[in-house]
C-alpha cells in the first residue's frame, strides 16, 4: 500500500478534520436532518457510488472510498440542517478544523526530499524544518492540501471579517489565526493550480456580487458562472505544465483518461480504479504510476459512470443556484457576506477540479459536498424540496422519449458497448485482483479471462475498438501473437492515439520478429527500450530463447 500512502494519509487527515467539525456543530445544537432541494441528485450520486464499489476489482479499497463518500453525504446533511442563526458559529468551527490540516502539513512536510517549484519557498521550508518540533508524521501530498485549503480560505476570510465587524475580538483572533495558518500552508505547498483556482474563484464571485447588485437575474448569473467555470477550467487544463514524475502533461493525461472512460461507458470502472486501470491498460505496466486523473470531473466519470457525473454536476449546479439567489435587503446577521464566501469557495473547488482532484481523487475527502450543504442552509427555500413543476415533468417526458428513440435506432452499437463494458469489468477483476504485482503475467491470468463478452460485442458491432483491444491483450498474454496482432491492428485503426493499443501492438510485432513495424510504434513509447532489455532476461527465464532474442534485437534498434 506504500504507493498510495500519501493519498491514504490525506483522506485520514480530512476525515479527522470533518469529525472535529461535526462534533462541534452537534454541540452547537439545533441541527436536524431534513429534506433538501438537492436530495434527488445526491441520491443518484450515492447510488452510483454503491455500484462503483460493487464493480471495483479491489473491493477493500472501494469500500474505504465508499465510506468517505457516505461521510461526505452526512456532512452535506449536517451542514444543510444548520439553523441560520448559528451559521456564523459553524463557519468559525470550520475555520478551526481547516487549520488542523494546515498545521499538520507544516509539521509533516519534508521540503528537502519534496522541494517546491519556487526556490525561495524551498529555502524557507528548509529553515522551518530546522527549528520546528520533530514529529515524524506521515507526509501528505502538497497539491491535495493546497486544493482543500484554497477552497475553504474564502470562507475563513469572510468569517474573520465578520467577527471584526461585530467587535468579537476573541473570535476574530482565533479565526484570523486559522486563516493565516491556512494561507501560509497554501503558500508553502507551492500548488500553483490551487493558487490560480483561488484567485479565479474570488474574482468570479466578486463579479457575480457586483452583477447581482445591479439587478441581473439569477438564471443569467447561473449561466454566466457556468460558462466562466467551463472556459476558465479549460484554460487552466490546457496551460498546465508537466506532471511530476511523469512524461506527460495534464491535458494528455486527460485524453488518456477518456480512453479508459470509453471502456466503461455504462458502469464506470469502479471506486479507486484509476491507478490499476491506467497502469494496466494505458501504460501497460504491472506497477503503480498515477493514483488519479488529476481532474475531478474525469475521476467521477471514470469511477462511477456517466450518471455519477450528471448527478455531481446537478448537485453543484443546484447549490450554485441557491447561492446566487438575490439576498434580501433586510437579511439578518450579515448572511449575504457568508453566502459570498461560500460562493467563492465553491467556485475555487470547481475550478481547481480541472487541474487536480483534492477532494475526490484516490480515497477522496468528506469535505466534497460541504459547500452544497452550506448553500442549502443559507437559502430561505431550504425548508423543503418543493413540488414537481410543469417544466420538469415535460423535461422528463422529453428526455425519456429521446432516450427510447436512441435505444431503438442505435441498439446494435449500444448492445455492443454494453457487452464490451461488462467484459472489461470481468477482465479487470481477474487481472487486477492482486495489483500491483510488479511482474509480467506469464499467461496464467490471461487464460482465466472470459472472452465471451468481447466476442458478443463484435457480433453486434465489428468496429468496437474496446473489444478488439481487450481481445488483443488476452491473446498477447496467452502468447498467441498472430491472433493478438490481428486484433490490435484493427483496434489501432479505430483508436490510433491510444497509448496502450500502440504499445501492445508494437510488442506483438516484436514477438513475431517484424522489427520495422514495431519500431515505428515503440519509438513513441519512452520506456520501451528498457522494458525490452528486461524482457530479454524474462523470456529466457520462461525458456523462450527465440523471444528473448527478438527482445534483445529490438532493444538494440531502439538505442
Amino acid at each position: 500500500m506504500a504507493f498510495l500512502a500519501h493519498d491514504i494519509w490525506f483522506s485520514t487527515l480530512a476525515l479527522a478534520a470533518s469529525g472535529i467539525t461535526a462534533v462541534f456543530w452537534l454541540l452547537c445544537g439545533g441541527i436536524r436532518l431534513r429534506r433538501t432541494p438537492l436530495d434527488g441528485w445526491l441520491a443518484l450520486f450515492l447510488l452510483t457510488a454503491v455500484s462503483g464499489w460493487w464493480i471495483a476489482a479491489n473491493s477493500v479499497w472501494a469500500a474505504a472510498k465508499l465510506g468517505v463518500l457516505l461521510a461526505a453525504a452526512l456532512g452535506y446533511y449536517l451542514a444543510a440542517g444548520l439553523p441560520r442563526q448559528r451559521l456564523w458559529l459553524a463557519a468559525g468551527v470550520l475555520s478551526g478544523a481547516t487549520a488542523v490540516v494546515a498545521v499538520y502539513f507544516l509539521l509533516a512536510h519534508d521540503w528537502q526530499s519534496w522541494p517546491t517549484d519556487v526556490a525561495l519557498l524551498t529555502r524557507l521550508g528548509l529553515r522551518w524544518m530546522a527549528i520546528r518540533p520533530f514529529t515524524d508524521l506521515p507526509a501528505v501530498h502538497p497539491n491535495k492540501v493546497g486544493g482543500l485549503l484554497a477552497a475553504f480560505l474564502p470562507l475563513l476570510a469572510v468569517t474573520a471579517g465578520y467577527a471584526v465587524r461585530q467587535r468579537r475580538w476573541p473570535g476574530a483572533a482565533v479565526v484570523g489565526m486559522a486563516a493565516a495558518l491556512s494561507l501560509l500552508a497554501l503558500l508553502m505547498s507551492s500548488s500553483r493550480g490551487a493558487w490560480l483556482a483561488l484567485l479565479g474563484g474570488v474574482a468570479l464571485s466578486g463579479v457575480v456580487g457586483m452583477l447581482a447588485g445591479r439587478g441581473v437575474k439569477r438564471p443569467l448569473l447561473l449561466l454566466g458562472v457556468g460558462t466562466a467555470v467551463l472556459l476558465s477550467g479549460a484554460f487552466l487544463l490546457t496551460s498546465a505544465g508537466q506532471l511530476a514524475g511523469g512524461d506527460l502533461s495534464r491535458i494528455l493525461l486527460a485524453r488518456q483518461a477518456l480512453h479508459l472512460i470509453a471502456d466503461y461507458p455504462f458502469t464506470g470502472g469502479g471506486l479507486v480504479s484509476f491507478g490499476p486501470l491506467y497502469s494496466q491498460y494505458v501504460r501497460v505496466i504491472p506497477f503503480f504510476f498515477f493514483s488519479y486523473a488529476h481532474n475531478l470531473y474525469l475521476d467521477v466519470w471514470l469511477e462511477q459512470g456517466p450518471l455519477a457525473l450528471l448527478s455531481f454536476l446537478g448537485l453543484m449546479g443546484g447549490a450554485l443556484a441557491l447561492l446566487l439567489r438575490p439576498a434580501a435587503a433586510d437579511e439578518e446577521d450579515g448572511l449575504p457576506l457568508l453566502r459570498l464566501g461560500a460562493l467563492a469557495g465553491m467556485l475555487t473547488l470547481l475550478l481547481h477540479g480541472w487541474v487536480d482532484d483534492a477532494l475526490y481523487g484516490a480515497w477522496g475527502a468528506p469535505q466534497l459536498l460541504l459547500f452544497a450543504g452550506l448553500a442549502v442552509a443559507l437559502s430561505p427555500q431550504a425548508e423543503g424540496a418543493g413540488g414537481t413543476t410543469s417544466w420538469r415533468r415535460w423535461l422528463f417526458v422529453g428526455v425519456s422519449v429521446v432516450g427510447v428513440g436512441t435505444a431503438v435506432i442505435f441498439h446494435r452499437p449500444l448492445l455492443s458497448a454494453w457487452y464490451a463494458n461488462w467484459g472489461a469489468v470481468q477482465m479487470a477483476r481477474v487481472e487486477l485482483a492482486g495489483w500491483p504485482t510488479g511482474h509480467w503475467d506469464d499467461g496464467a491470468l490471461a487464460r482465466q479471462v472470459d472472452t465471451g463478452p468481447f466476442l458478443r460485442a463484435l457480433a453486434w458491432d465489428e468496429a468496437n475498438g474496446v473489444a478488439l483491444y481487450r481481445l488483443g491483450l488476452v491473446a498477447l498474454g496467452r502468447w498467441e501473437f498472430e491472433t493478438a496482432v490481428n486484433y490490435l491492428q484493427a483496434a489501432h485503426l479505430l483508436r490510433p492515439d491510444h497509448r496502450g493499443v500502440m504499445k501492445s501492438l508494437g510488442y506483438g510485432y516484436v514477438w513475431m520478429g517484424e522489427y520495422d513495424q514495431a519500431s515505428s510504434l515503440l519509438q513513441q513509447i519512452p520506456e520501451a527500450r528498457s522494458e525490452l532489455e528486461a524482457y530479454g532476461w524474462w523470456w529466457g527465464q520462461q525458456g523462450q530463447r527465440e523471444l528473448a532474442l527478438h527482445a534483445e534485437t529490438m532493444a538494440s534498434r531502439l538505442r
